[in-house]
C-alpha cells in the first residue's frame, strides 16, 4: 500500500461521496510534487500486521465503521478493507464495500479487487485490476451498466485509494508540501455520475492541535477539494472531515481496533445483518 499507493487516500472523490484514486498524475505541475509514500519501512522489516479502525459520523450520530488491515510479508504487502455505512445518501440506504490489494515490497501495485454492495440493488459493483508489463488493466463491472475496461500505464498506477476510507497513514509530511492525483468514481455507475478521471491537488497547509480519541495531538493539516485530514507526527491520520455535495459533513475518527466486531462484520454478507454494536450505533 505504499510508495504512493498504499494510502487508499480518498481525496476529492468524496465530492461525490465515493471514489477510487486510481493513478498519480505524473505530468509536470509547478504547484505539486510527488505524492508522499505511506510506506513504513519499520513495519515491513518487522513483518507486522497493522489493524486500523475508523468510526464514521454525521450530525453527531454514527453511520458506519471502516476497517483497514495491512500485512507486511518479505515478498508482498497485502491490504484488506471493509466498510459498512448506513444512510450515507438517500439513494444508498445501506452499503458494504470489501477491498483487497497486493503490492511489491517497494510499494508497486500488483493486483486489486473491490466489491461494493447496496441494500436496495440486487447486483454488486466490482473493480478488478491486474499488472501487465506495459499497463495496469482495470475492469469495472457495474451490473446492469455492463463491464467497462480501461488501462493505466504501469508508471502511473502508483496510487490507489478507496473512496470511503480516505487517508490511513501519511508519514514524513511537511508544511507546504503538495501533490497531484487523478480520481475515478465507480459508484457513479449507481448514481448516474461521471466515471472519468478528474485532477485533484492535495496540500499540507499547516499544523494545529486536534482532539482525537487518543487525546489532543499536534497534527499536520492536509486539504483537498471537499476533504480535510489531521495527521499526527507518526503519520497516522486521526481525524478526517468530508464535505458532501448534498450539504452535510461526514467525520471519520480513528478509534481502537475492535477485533470481535470486525470478525462479526467480516462474516456478514450484508450490512443489515450486523448485530447492534459499535458499527451500527
Amino acid at each position: 500500500m505504499y510508495a504512493r499507493l498504499l494510502g487508499f487516500i480518498i481525496v476529492a472523490s468524496w465530492v461525490t461521496a465515493t471514489g477510487w484514486l486510481v493513478k498519480h498524475d505524473l505530468l509536470p505541475v509547478w504547484t505539486a510534487s510527488p505524492a508522499p509514500s505511506p510506506l513504513r519501512a519499520d513495519w515491513l522489516a518487522e513483518g507486522r500486521t497493522v489493524e486500523l479502525q475508523c468510526g464514521v459520523f454525521r450530525d453527531n450520530g454514527r453511520i458506519g465503521t471502516m476497517w483497514t488491515i495491512y500485512r507486511y510479508r518479505p515478498q508482498v504487502i497485502e491490504r484488506e478493507d471493509l466498510i459498512l455505512l448506513e444512510d450515507l445518501v438517500p439513494q444508498l440506504p445501506s452499503l458494504r464495500v470489501e477491498g483487497g490489494a497486493t503490492f511489491t515490497p517497494e510499494g508497486a501495485l500488483d493486483s486489486l479487487k473491490v466489491e461494493l454492495r447496496v441494500s436496495n440493488h440486487g447486483f454488486p459493483i466490482t473493480l478488478n485490476g491486474e499488472r501487465f508489463p506495459q499497463d495496469f488493466a482495470f475492469t469495472l463491472d457495474a451490473g446492469l451498466g455492463g463491464i467497462k475496461p480501461f488501462k493505466v500505464p504501469v508508471g502511473e498506477a502508483d496510487m490507489i485509494a478507496e473512496a470511503f476510507n480516505p487517508f490511513t497513514t501519511l508519514p514524513k509530511l511537511s508544511v507546504g508540501q503538495s501533490w497531484r492525483m487523478q480520481v475515478i468514481n465507480p459508484l457513479a455507475a449507481l448514481l448516474n455520475l461521471s466515471e472519468k478521471f478528474r485532477p485533484v491537488v492535495v496540500r499540507v497547509t499547516g499544523r494545529e492541535k486536534r482532539a482525537t480519541n487518543f487525546g489532543a495531538r499536534d497534527c499536520f493539516v492536509v486539504e483537498a477539494e471537499g476533504v480535510t485530514a489531521w495527521v499526527d507526527d507518526e503519520g497516522v491520520v486521526q481525524v478526517q472531515e468530508v464535505r458532501l455535495p448534498i450539504g452535510s459533513t461526514i467525520r471519520l475518527l480513528r478509534e481502537r481496533y475492535d477485533e470481535t466486531l470486525h470478525r462479526i462484520a467480516s462474516d456478514s454478507r450484508r450490512l443489515w445483518e450486523l448485530p447492534e454494536g459499535e458499527g451500527r450505533r
